[in-house]
Parts: C-alpha cells; sequence; structure tokens
C-alpha cells in the first residue's frame, strides 16, 4: 500500500506547491503522474510547469516523448493509458485515482481555503486512514512551510 501524503495550502499557489514537490521528487529519481480534474487543468498544470523557476521535465499524456519523461500530466476522464509505471501520483484538490495501489506515494495538494475541497479531503483522510493506510496530513504554516499534523 502507498504512502498517502496530504498537503492543505493555506495561502500559496496550488500549482507553485505542486510545482516544488515534483522537483524535490525528480531529485530522488521518481517518475511523477500529476492528475488534474480536467482537461482544462492540466493544460493550465503544463503551462505552469514551463514558466516555472525551475525547469521541470513533463508531458502530457499520450504525447509521444511520454516513455522518457519523468513527470507524465493527467485528468480525470482522459481514457489514456500511461505508457510506463509512475512510481508517484499527484492529485489536485478533489481529484481521485481509480487504484491508487499502482503507486509508492501518492500527493494530495489542495486549498485549504475552499470549504468543499477541505471537507473532501478530510473525508478522504479519514477513509484512507480506517483503512491502514500510512497517511499524513502537512499543513501550510504563516510563513510558506508545511508542518506535519498529528
Amino acid at each position: 500500500m502507498p504512502e498517502i501524503a496530504f498537503y492543505g495550502i493555506l495561502h500559496t499557489n496550488i500549482y507553485k506547491v505542486l510545482a516544488v514537490l515534483l522537483e524535490k521528487s525528480l531529485k530522488v529519481n521518481k517518475a511523477c503522474h500529476v492528475l488534474a480534474d480536467n482537461l482544462e487543468e492540466s493544460e493550465y498544470v503544463n503551462k505552469y510547469l514551463w514558466s516555472s523557476v525551475t525547469w521541470l521535465p513533463h508531458c502530457v499524456v499520450g504525447a509521444k516523448e511520454e516513455p522518457h519523461t519523468p513527470i507524465v500530466i493527467d485528468y480525470v476522464g482522459s481514457n489514456q493509458s500511461l505508457q510506463k509505471q509512475q512510481e508517484y501520483l499527484f492529485c489536485i484538490n478533489n481529484t481521485d485515482h481509480s487504484n491508487i495501489t499502482d503507486f509508492q506515494k501518492v500527493f494530495i495538494v489542495f486549498n485549504l481555503q475552499e470549504p468543499e475541497v477541505a471537507k473532501y479531503n478530510r473525508q478522504r483522510w479519514k477513509n484512507y486512514s480506517q483503512n491502514n493506510y500510512v497517511v499524513n496530513f502537512y499543513q501550510q504554516n504563516l510563513k510558506g512551510a508545511f508542518e506535519k499534523q498529528i
């Protein structure tokens, strides 16, 4: 079973936090699958990663470069199959993957300022905890750093 890490964001752009987490994942040589809510959000993530401070090699699911690219951006309902097994899964806000057990680690990056998103992820955390997953919650503090909550 994968470890599941929730990252509750209070005041930083969610895509900036995603980029930082992806960069850290690449430093430990992990292939990443980013799951956006829809096509528009996946296109936004794609553009954002091209313009981020550090260069993050990525592509969209189904691209010819996918087998050789460490970060693949996908969206719910794309009906595309990954061309290789990714190790880390990144879910944005309320996105869910149909089989999280395919991954070593799952990152759920969400905005705590959006009440429905926060409520959904509290329930998701509870469900994963009750099903014996290793679950951690990191909340952003006022300085922008993440602190592990107990």
